[in-house]
């Protein structure tokens, strides 16, 4: 149909340039050029609709009243008027007048969109749950108790369950998910008691005392306000333990915690000590290094190492890490102009 429109289009404009460059020397003559050029400003109307009405991002911005009022009045002004009328909305509709990133056509990761997938779980997820909590029948309240009993603890199904516990209107299903929760964090607690409880405690104890503290806010278990207590318990056992090894995988795990703590003065100056001693292995700090100097914004650093890969042929840089690092490049070339 539109195309039709366009042949319509050319065949009155053309009457009415014929018609007018002949002269109008009688009430015929202007009788018939009227009738070509009103014919010619209500096509060109008709494809202004057309060509604007079907763009999604246009509709909203040019589909406006003054919009339409102003292509109108052009589009009365013989000859030149429906040609200057056609022009604008094909030029709008066709030429890319607003800058497109060329981030939109290049290929994301799979790690990093699982990364980010995992960040907006623990509120996604929950939330979608929380939608259906409140209406949920008591058997099948009880069946999904049972199921997500049977999961593996991540900080998804703490977030589930304390939705359950805020929203459910079955007093049976709230104290099992609070009984369930409960188990969880005092089993952890009780161990770390007993860790905490010994004499002159060595690596392996430290190292434990991190990694309990940091599974309880990593899963979700504590509420908001005691998150930065168990956090800091975390990075400090984890950096008494690389004290008193002062091995390379004790210094990761601290630099990990403490990158995720935002401590970053404290991660850098780790990193900066097992990299001038002789236990550092560039392979196992690429992608250490690579978060520190996009945190530090240390672009310097950031491009060394990108260029280190691309001329190196990065045979020792995992594959999720050059991807990574490709599109921090993209993301940084944006953020730091």
């Amino acid at each position: 149909m539109e195309g039709k429109l366009y042949v319509y289009w050319v065949i009155t404009e053309v009457a009415s340039v014929v018609l007018f460059l002949r002269g109008i020397t009688g009430w015929a003559d202007l009788i018939q050029f009227s009738f070509a050029h009103a014919v010619t400003v209500g096509i060109t109307y008709l494809l202004y609709i057309s060509l604007v009405g079907t763009d999604r991002l246009l509709r909203k911005r040019v589909m406006t009243r003054a919009c339409i009022l102003f292509m109108t009045a052009i589009a009365v002004i013989p000859i030149a008027g429906p040609v200057t009328a056609l022009c604008i909305p094909l030029f709008i509709r066709f030429v890319p007048v607003y800058p497109v990133r060329g981030e939109s056509f290049e290929k994301v990761d799979n790690t990093i969109l699982r990364a980010i997938r995992e960040k907006l779980s623990g509120r996604a997820v929950p939330i979608s749950e929380a939608l259906l909590i409140k209406t949920v029948n008591r058997d099948d309240a009880f069946r999904m108790i049972g199921l997500l009993g049977e999961t593996e603890w991540s900080a998804t199904k703490s977030q589930i369950l304390k939705y359950i516990i805020r929203f459910s209107p079955n007093q049976g299903i709230i104290i099992m998910a609070i009984d369930m929760i409960s188990k969880k964090l005092d089993s952890i607690l009780t161990e770390i008691a007993g860790l905490e409880a010994r004499r002159n405690p060595d690596q392996w104890v430290q190292r434990r005392l991190a990694e309990l503290y940091h599974e309880i806010y990593n899963l979700e278990l504590c509420d908001p306000i005691m998150k930065q207590f168990y956090e800091k318990n975390a990075c400090y056992h984890a950096v008494i333990a690389y004290k008193q090894s002062g091995s390379e995988d004790d210094a990761q795990f601290a630099v990990k915690l403490l990158l995720k703590a935002d401590l970053i003065t404290e991660a850098r100056e780790i990193y900066r000590q097992i990299r001038e001693g002789k236990k550092y292995f560039f392979p196992k700090w690429i992608t250490y290094e690579f978060e520190l100097a996009i945190r530090l914004k240390d672009r310097e650093n950031f491009d060394n190492l990108y260029t280190l890969i691309e001329t190196a042929g990065g045979v020792f840089v995992p594959g999720r890490v050059k991807e990574a690092a490709k599109t921090w490049r993209r993301v940084l070339t944006s953020a730091w102009l």
